[in-house]
């Protein structure tokens, strides 16, 4: 359970950091990249210290500046062998030149490097075509993706723009909703905040999240087919 307690910290010390500890540092731009290099951290926490319980239950701890700071300290370090591991892997394939100079490193961006931006270049245009095509007087048409699938063989020329299946599961008052769900708990060990569940929150939250990932997807070069 040891690692999971820590992994808990981990957890309360990115919420504190990512909402709180930004917002009142007088140095912005330092805890961003503070903040930044915990996200690169993030994933090997997760892989380290993420375990499963052996009894049931969530073991509850108190949270302290001084355990914080440790967990910061720790996501911090996990960061930065995430990048290192990133160097090297794009030093490996021919991404990035690795020199060294006494006891610095110095690391730059081989031309071949250019290459793996050719994706996102060719989606920028892509969004921009879509925004001259409804104003272009050049025949064409926009329709839905579930159009195009569902009538192929219709007379014209289509440029079929996708949609989220999912739109319709966002609410204009997601606050308003979110707030009659939350509500003040105790614990035994102090109060602390409970929060109800509503379906229609779950779909909204839901949505939003696919839509990030479709987005996050198509920046990758995975791109869906159409048929």
């Amino acid at each position: 359970m040891g690692r999971f307690v820590l992994f808990i910290e981990v957890v309360r010390a990115m919420d504190y950091w990512g909402i709180h500890a930004q917002s009142a540092s007088s140095d912005k731009e330092g805890a961003e990249h503070s903040l930044d290099l915990m996200y690169w951290g993030w994933n090997r926490a997760v892989s380290e210290l993420f375990e499963p319980l052996e009894q049931p239950g969530f073991p509850l701890m108190e949270s302290t500046p001084r355990s914080r700071g440790f967990a910061a300290r720790l996501m911090q370090e996990l960061g930065k062998v995430s990048l290192l591991r990133r160097v090297a892997d794009m030093n490996e394939r021919g991404i990035m030149e690795v020199a060294r100079d006494g006891n610095e490193f110095q690391i730059r961006m081989t031309e071949d490097a250019k290459a793996q931006f050719a994706d996102s270049i060719e989606s920028d245009r892509l969004k921009d075509t879509e925004e001259l095509l409804p104003s272009a007087s050049t025949g064409w048409k926009m329709a839905s993706i579930q159009n195009f699938l569902r009538y192929p063989g219709m007379p014209g020329s289509y440029f079929a723009r996708p949609e989220s299946l999912t739109r319709r599961w966002l609410r204009g008052d997601i606050e308003e909703l979110t707030k009659t769900l939350i509500r003040p708990w105790d614990s035994g060990h102090g109060i602390m905040v409970a929060y109800d569940a509503r379906i229609e929150v779950d779909e909204h939250y839901m949505a939003e999240a696919l839509d990030l990932a479709t987005v996050w997807r198509e920046d990758s070069g995975i791109h869906m087919p159409f048929s």
